[in-house]
C-alpha cells in the first residue's frame, strides 16, 4: 500500500500499538554489548562487534541473549509525543500510557548529590570514548526533559517540574563548561570537556526549559553565551560540523540530523526565554536553507552524511519532519513523510533502520526508528 492510501493517524495508531505491545522496551543500534557472551572482549573488541551489529541486515541479537529493554530517551520521546496526542485527542487509555511514561521515568534518573540525569541502557563505545552502561549524558537527559516539559504543560504535574529543575543542576554543577573568546560550550558528559556543539545546544535548552518553567532566570547568560559560541561555529554555507578538538584545532566532520537538532534548539531556546538577534536570525535561516538544498533531495530522501547519500537513515528522515514542521514548511515536511512512508515503513507499524541502494535493514529499532518516527508523525498531525 503506498502512503496515498495511509492516512497518518493510521499509522500513528499502527505504530502505538507496536511499541505499546513490547512495554515500550526494544532493540538498539547500540545494544551489542548487551549480550552476555561479549562480556570479557576488549575495547577495540567491542568496538568492532558493536559496528559489525549496526551493519548486519540480519538482527541476531535473540541469538546473541540480547533482551529488549526500555530506553530513557526513548521513554522521553514517547512522553513527548503521547503528550502531544492528548492534547487533540484526550482519553483516559492515553492519560494512563503518559502517566506510566513518566513514572519509568521518574524511576530510571541518575540522582546524584547535585542534579539528576538520564543515560543509554547500554554501554557506548568507541575509538576515544567510553560510556558505561545507564552513565549520564546531556542529550539523552535533554530529550527526557522536553518529554517532562509536555507531559507539565498538559497534565500541570508539578514533580515534572521538580525533575526539570534537577536536570539544570545536573547542567551547569555537573557537566564541564568550556569558555572561549566568543562564547562558552558545555560537554556531552562528565567524563571530559569536550566541544559537541548539538549536545552544548541541547544542554543549553535544558536551561531553557527550567527558566521558561520554573522561571529559573540564573542561568540566562550562560544560555546566550552557547548559542553565541555554536552560531560562531556556523560554517558560511549555512552547515555545522560536527564538533572541535582544541588541541588539534580541527573540526569532526559529520553533517547529518543534528544539523536538524541545532537549528530545533536554537529555536525552541529562543522561544522559551524570548531572546533573538539578528545574529541568531541569520544563522537559523542560512541553516535552514543548507539543510533543505542540501541534505534532502526534492523527492524527500536524505542524504546520509555529506557529502556521502547513502544510506538512507531512518533519524534522518525523521528528523527532516521535525524540523520542517518546527519551521512551519509543511510542503517539506510532507514531502520526507511521503517518501519515508512508500520505502521505509512495512504497513504495519514498523520503520526500518537504513536503506541502501539494493537492500535494506529492516531491523526495528525502539528508540532509533519507532520513537523518532512516533514524535515526527504526530508533529505532522499537528501541523495540520
Amino acid at each position: 500500500m503506498t502512503a496515498s492510501f495511509l492516512k497518518v493517524d493510521d499509522i500513528i495508531d499502527d505504530v502505538r500499538n507496536q511499541i505499546e505491545s513490547d512495554n515500550f522496551a526494544g532493540y538498539d543500534p547500540y545494544d551489542t554489548l548487551n549480550s552476555p557472551f561479549l562480556k570479557p572482549i576488549g575495547k577495540w573488541g567491542k568496538v568492532i562487534a558493536t559496528q559489525f551489529q549496526k551493519r548486519n541486515p540480519i538482527n541476531i541479537r535473540p541469538l546473541l541473549l540480547i533482551k529488549k529493554e526500555i530506553n530513557p530517551k526513548a521513554i522521553g520521546l514517547f512522553l513527548q509525543a503521547y503528550s502531544k496526542l492528548y492534547k487533540v485527542s484526550p482519553s483516559k487509555e492515553l492519560k494512563s500510557k503518559c502517566e506510566t511514561l513518566f513514572s519509568i521515568l521518574d524511576a530510571s534518573q541518575n540522582k546524584s548529590s547535585t542534579g539528576t540525569s538520564w543515560g543509554y541502557n547500554f554501554e557506548w563505545v568507541s575509538p576515544k570514548k567510553t560510556l558505561p552502561k545507564h552513565y549520564s549524558n546531556v542529550v539523552a537527559t535533554s530529550f527526557v526533559v522536553q518529554g517532562l516539559k509536555e507531559y507539565f504543560e498538559v497534565f500541570g504535574e508539578l514533580r515534572a517540574t521538580e525533575l526539570i529543575a534537577e536536570a539544570s543542576n545536573y547542567v551547569t554543577k555537573d557537566l564541564h563548561v568550556s569558555k572561549t573568546e566568543i562564547g562558552k560550550c558545555i560537554s556531552y558528559s562528565q567524563i571530559d570537556a569536550d566541544f559537541c556543539y548539538n549536545a552544548s545546544l541541547l544542554a543549553s535548552e535544558i536551561l531553557a526549559v527550567d527558566y521558561f518553567v520554573n522561571k529559573n532566570k540564573q542561568t540566562e547568560e550562560l544560555i546566550k553565551e552557547t548559542v553565541s559560541y555554536v552560531i560562531s561555529r556556523q560554517h558560511s554555507n549555512g552547515s555545522w560540523m560536527y564538533s572541535y578538538d582544541p588541541v588539534k584545532k580541527a573540526e569532526r566532520r559529520q553533517i547529518d540530523f543534528h544539523q536538524g537538532y541545532i537549528l530545533n534548539s536554537l529555536k525552541n531556546i529562543s522561544e522559551l526565554i524570548d531572546y533573538t538577534s539578528d545574529k541568531l536570525e541569520k544563522s537559523l535561516k542560512n541553516g535552514l536553507t543548507f539543510y533543505k538544498k542540501y541534505q534532502f533531495n526534492e523527492a524527500g530522501q536524505s542524504h546520509w552524511r555529506l557529502p556521502k547519500k547513502w544510506p538512507t537513515d531512518i533519524h534522518n528522515q525523521a528528523q527532516g519532519i521535525i524540523t520542517f514542521t518546527l519551521f512551519s514548511d509543511s510542503e517539506q515536511a510532507q514531502n520526507i513523510y511521503l517518501w519515508t512512508i512508500n520505502h521505509m515503513y512495512d504497513n504495519q507499524g514498523k520503520f526500518y533502520y537504513k536503506k541502501y541502494p539494493i537492500y535494506s535493514i529492516k531491523t526495528t529499532f525502539t528508540r532509533w526508528s519507532q520513537a523518532w518516527m512516533l514524535l515526527a508523525l504526530i508533529n505532522l498531525k499537528l501541523a495540520k
